[in-house]
């Protein structure tokens, strides 16, 4: 059986979690819990009945389970999203899945990353063709040895994630080795996680194992114990060796810069790391730090971010050595292409123009309100928002001052065009 929600699936035959089709690597124990979940979603799940069920025959202590809970929170982070829009504790209580989830029986298939078939479905990516070229002439470039930095920013749904895929299996046919990473707003996230998260896609992967070769430098920044957090300066040594919190930076920044360089040298290396936006200050400060030392690399660094607060602007800078990629919406004609693949047999060109004209191209909505023509009559389906879209609406004007989503409740009232100080009175 395949679990979907949200971009997610769960597939119980292969015992894995994938986004977007991609497997993601998440512990055992985590993913038994997750499933376990996923199967009592909507119920609460106590602490008793976890110990009963996916714990059952360990010795098991309360922090063990709420690191678990953490853990599969990050595997689900989505675009920064509120921690608990997906596993919702209840406090004393337990834990809710609240998300929703489809059933589908499992069509034995090739995972994604190996199916030439799923590779190429035309569903999954429309235009960026002026994009795809600069990602190809750095693709090309990092495998002759000139490494170099990308980052790619727009807002929620505007198709990030879509276009660094395509990348990402370009690069897998140049033989670049990928690994991934995504930054997450809870509140006790440790420090550099985004980078801990792509590291541990190769030493907990097979691969590691065939490199052979001792890890150059220190590995304290994988060490991600109790007791460490983002505002750690350092490891343990530079606390030994008495040095100053800027120094003990240094130094392990210099450390992640070393580890991946030493992957890179057994073959290229494709690194992304995505929703840098709500990355803590030194994961954005170690990718500042790996910038001017990748260029003579086997490397590609990808990052994806929303461009909202102008963080990671301020941290890396106008340097000359990075390529900022801005995805604004999709043009009419490729909206109209989407929704012919989307909507089917529903498709009239009168429905994609006024989709197009509602969604502003943003691919995610796009796709929501063609699904809807796809789903009932043309006239319901290209006008009315889908449970999805307004889901996604809700959580990005819940995390609004008041004042703004006042302002933005007026708006939506006196419609699409408006003078500001009508708004105002």
């Amino acid at each position: 059986m395949i679990l979907r929600f949200d971009d997610f699936e769960l597939d119980e035959e292969l015992f894995e979690l994938r986004r977007r089709g991609e497997p993601l690597p998440v512990q055992r124990r985590v993913l038994e819990t997750l499933f376990y979940l996923v199967r009592h979603r909507g119920r609460l799940v106590t602490r008793e009945e976890l110990v009963a069920g996916p714990w059952a025959g360990t010795a098991v202590t309360d922090s063990a389970i709420t690191q678990a809970i953490k853990h599969a929170r990050m595997a689900l982070a989505n675009h920064g999203s509120d921690e608990q829009s997906v596993i919702r504790t209840v406090r004393g209580k337990g834990v809710r899945f609240v998300a929703e989830v489809v059933e589908e029986p499992e069509l034995r298939h090739a995972p994604h990353k190996t199916s030439d078939a799923a590779r190429d479905q035309p569903a999954a990516f429309v235009g960026r063709d002026e994009e795809m070229t600069r990602f190809r002439e750095h693709l090309e470039a990092a495998v002759a040895g000139a490494g170099r930095s990308i980052l790619v920013g727009g807002e929620a749904g505007i198709g990030k994630t879509a276009l660094v895929d395509r990348a990402a299996r370009e690069a897998a046919g140049l033989g670049m080795r990928l690994l991934r990473g995504r930054a997450w707003k809870g509140g006790d996230t440790p420090a550099f996680w985004p980078w801990v998260e792509a590291a541990r896609g190769l030493l907990e992967s097979a691969d590691f194992q065939r490199l052979g070769r001792p890890v150059p430098g220190s590995t304290d920044w994988l060490d991600l114990g109790p007791g460490r957090s983002k505002d750690d300066p350092g490891p343990d040594e530079a606390s030994d060796l008495r040095l100053d919190a800027k120094h003990a930076r240094l130094l392990l920044f210099d450390s992640i810069t070393r580890f991946f360089l030493w992957v890179a040298s057994d073959a290229p290396l494709l690194i992304v790391l995505e929703d840098l936006h709500a990355a803590d200050g030194d994961s954005l400060a170690a990718w500042r730090f790996l910038i001017p030392r990748i260029r003579d690399a086997r490397l590609l660094l990808i990052g994806t971010f929303r461009p909202q607060g102008g963080r990671i602007q301020d941290f890396v800078g106008d340097r000359p050595d990075v390529d900022w990629i801005s995805l604004g919406g999709l043009g009419p004609k490729e909206v109209e292409q989407l929704v012919r693949i989307t909507a089917r047999s529903r498709f009239t060109s009168d429905a994609a123009a006024r989709i197009h004209a509602i969604s502003g191209g943003n691919p995610f909505i796009v796709r929501e309100l063609a699904a809807g023509l796809r789903a009932s009559d043309e006239a319901a389906g290209a006008d009315s928002p889908p449970m999805a879209w307004r889901t996604s609406l809700d959580r990005r004007i819940s995390g609004l001052p008041h004042e703004s989503a006042s302002l933005l409740e007026s708006a939506c009232v006196v419609g699409m065009d408006f003078d500001v100080s009508l708004v105002a009175r």
